[in-house]
């Protein structure tokens, strides 16, 4: 799993003093201000806030999952337009109910995926599988602001509960809980159960 977006507490002083010492902003933290990351947001389960507890709005989803070998190139396989209210890719959906959409990622905790407490399988287990997927989500907010995760055989641990509702609601598998071995799924169900109690 990437947890590129989680930033130590400390990170702002860090670069002030670097900056200080190069007179340049040596970690790139004027530019972080379009990533969701801790540095100037609140990630909570029910979504992301700026710094003065403003809710941000939430405007497209975008889902990749892909084969690693024969050397598949990063795809999205689902993409949800907010705005006007359609999913597009492997399923098609106009007029769509958000308030599934929004239930769904605040149930499962998915705008806090990029935070190591959502990474427990992952941590404990190595996955047996060596090729295998690649895959990533991304949601952008107000139209500019990113939040993204990846990931390589490895998954948040409450993916796969969200796979089989999202399996549920559209009856394909999107999010390709057929890629994953049994063992995996297995560990998973576990860490993703624990994590919903």
């Amino acid at each position: 799993y990437c947890i590129k977006n989680n930033f130590p507490e400390n990170w702002m002083k860090f670069g002030e003093m670097l900056f200080e010492i190069f007179n340049f902003d040596v970690l790139n933290i004027s530019n972080l201000e379009k990533i969701v990351t801790n540095l100037f947001f609140n990630i909570c389960r029910d979504g992301i806030y700026d710094k003065k507890d403003n809710k941000l709005e939430l405007t497209s989803l975008e889902f990749g999952h892909y084969e690693v070998y024969p050397y598949d190139t990063p795809h999205p396989s689902v993409m949800v337009d907010v705005e006007n209210r359609e999913i597009t890719g492997y399923y098609e959906k106009e007029d769509i109910d958000l308030t599934v959409l929004y239930n769904l990622l605040e149930k499962y905790g998915v705008y806090e995926w990029i935070f190591e407490s959502y990474q427990n399988k992952s941590k404990n287990h190595d996955s047996p599988v060596l090729d295998g997927y690649d895959w990533y989500l991304e949601l952008v907010f107000n139209n500019s602001i990113i939040w993204n995760i990846l990931g390589h055989n490895e998954y948040p641990d409450t993916y796969l509960c969200l796979a089989y509702d999202v399996k549920k609601l559209t009856g394909l598998d999107l999010l390709e809980i057929e890629s994953i071995p049994q063992e995996e799924i297995e560990l998973f169900n576990n860490y993703g159960k624990e994590k919903l109690l």
